[in-house]
């Protein structure tokens, strides 16, 4: 009814502004964005339900449960409150039709899927698929093309009304906070060591090899060689982002 569509939309307004408010001391738009993608990651769970308002900012933002297509239109209306260009982007993932974000955190335009980092095997907020360039994200991700002038198109045809081109790196959230493995056992030792001495007993770093377990017990070797008694004693790894608990 009327009434109860005034209530709703009064209600996701009250929250969107309850939100953009505890960020609001945060001065750049990359650190708003990343407050409100782990809010998000933190405050949502991923369910198809059968009720419409999982595909809606609604559904995430007040019900706290959404798909993607309800991740994404609320980590829009959050940055539309706060004044950062940010978008919807249509695809597919793993044969499934999806949805996810393009933003401009300051510098130009990334890829941001809030679903996909939101880990909730490990109740962790991931940033794997924080500010991706068009060639990072299509390693896994399906972009619909560009609706075409003067082509015709039915109800089930799939495109995208505009695309902005994502071909730079400055501000993913890896590169940004240089949290990246190498080769360089000390350096990645490091990481580890700066982490535990700010109190946090887990990391989440970018590393893009293979054998993750064998290359943590390096890891692990390099701590004790540099006379910390501390043992990475799990792991998750998903689309470039390794978690790490110690």
């Amino acid at each position: 009814t009327a009434s109860e569509k005034e209530k709703a939309e009064k209600q996701l307004l009250t929250t969107v502004e309850n939100i953009s408010n505890l960020a609001s001391e945060l001065s750049s738009r990359f650190e708003k964005e990343k407050f409100f993608h782990d809010w998000l990651c933190t405050n949502v769970t991923y369910n198809l339900d059968g009720t419409d308002n999982v595909f809606t900012a609604y559904g995430a933002l007040i019900n706290g449960v959404a798909v993607c297509e309800g991740y994404a239109r609320a980590m829009q209306l959050l940055c539309d409150n706060v004044g950062i260009p940010c978008t919807v982007i249509y695809g597919s993932s793993r044969n499934v039709d999806h949805m996810w974000n393009i933003i401009n955190p300051g510098d130009g335009w990334y890829h941001l899927d809030v679903t996909w980092d939101d880990d909730e095997q490990y109740n962790y907020a991931r940033h794997g698929y924080f500010n991706l360039t068009n060639g990072q994200i299509l390693q896994d991700h399906v972009i619909f093309d560009v609706v075409q002038e003067g082509k015709f198109y039915v109800g089930n045809d799939k495109f995208n009304v505009y695309l902005y081109d994502c071909n730079i790196e400055n501000y993913n959230y890896f590169l940004k906070n240089k949290l990246i493995f190498s080769e360089n056992m000390t350096n990645n030792a490091n990481l580890i060591i700066d982490a535990d001495n700010k109190g946090q007993k887990s990391l989440e770093v970018f590393y893009d090899g293979n054998d993750h377990k064998a290359f943590l017990m390096q890891v692990n070797i390099e701590l004790v060689r540099l006379g910390y008694d501390m043992w990475i004693s799990d792991y998750a790894y998903l689309g470039g982002s390794l978690v790490m608990w110690w």
